[in-house]
């Protein structure tokens, strides 16, 4: 039987949670039609969004969807801030609710379930960003044969560049976005410039072990194995402003001041923009 329509989990209590009193007040509709998107939310996710992720869905067509006759974009802001759906466009508690079904089916992993998750453990074990296993699985179970080689391929090479320090870990795509998005398509001619260094370095690889390092106001820095980060950041900028000083500009690129003036950093209220202007001293 569908696991769709075999059952779907609710709660009882549904109607006098705090974040359904909330999504009423939004919508400024009745507990009854409110029940009924809800419920029309979950039932729509069993076919057209098994892992949760509705963020494919433009909110004209989620509306439609969901038999939602009002203003769209004000149902889709309603269920973010009541909490429905998270702020990324995941059901909220996805896998808990009513993807339940949908978890514990994959998890009986007999018959056609099994070659569905053919490849994954590979995939999941080099891929640089272990998080939401389970989301990751249902997206994997769509992909054909040549594109779960393609994934797990490119996943073996960002896992390289997380390792050398070319990328963070942090900055990586969840697994589900990088499998829903096909992602691995991006790496058809090389590296995507998302993950290469910072071309304003300035600087060739240099040489023995080390890593890059990015740096939040200003290039990525190379840091030799051994030395500390914040060092080099320091001889970094020591650096800059030799060079910097060098041109005849003051640090903020400004050329000398003539006597009896000085650079000072005024604010404009009009433009609303702040400026160096020459003033008397």
């Amino acid at each position: 039987m569908n696991p769709a329509r075999k059952w779907q989990k609710t709660d009882p209590g549904l109607r006098s949670h705090p974040a359904f009193i909330d999504l009423v007040e939004e919508l400024g509709s009745t507990p009854l039609m409110v029940d009924g998107l809800l419920s029309g939310l979950w039932r729509m996710a069993f076919t057209e969004a098994k892992d949760g992720d509705i963020s494919r869905f433009k909110p004209r067509v989620l509306a439609r969807m969901l038999g939602w006759t009002r203003d769209p974009d004000k149902m889709l802001n309603a269920l973010i801030s009541s909490g429905f759906v998270t702020k990324d466009l995941q059901i909220h508690d996805w896998y808990e609710w009513g993807g339940a079904s949908l978890t514990n089916t994959s998890r009986t992993k007999t018959g056609n379930e099994v070659a569905t998750l053919d490849g994954f453990k590979e995939f999941w074990s080099v891929y640089p960003r272990h998080e939401a296993r389970a989301k990751a699985e249902l997206s994997w179970k769509r992909l054909n044969k040549n594109e779960k080689v393609l994934a797990t391929g490119v996943a073996k090479i960002m896992a390289t560049l997380v390792a050398s320090g070319q990328k963070e870990k942090r900055f990586v795509l969840h697994a589900t976005t990088f499998l829903n998005g096909r992602r691995w398509e991006d790496w058809r001619h090389g590296i995507p410039a998302s993950w290469t260094v910072k071309a304003d370095t300035g600087r060739e690889h240099p040489p023995g072990p080390g890593k890059w390092i990015s740096c939040i106001d200003g290039p990525s820095v190379w840091v030799p194995e051994g030395r500390d980060a914040n060092e080099c950041e320091l001889e970094r900028k020591e650096q800059e402003m030799a060079q910097l000083l060098a041109t005849g500009v003051d640090k903020n690129g400004n050329p000398p001041a003539p006597e009896g003036k000085t650079w000072k950093r005024l604010y404009d209220i009009v433009t609303d923009r702040a400026a160096w202007e020459l003033c008397d001293d």
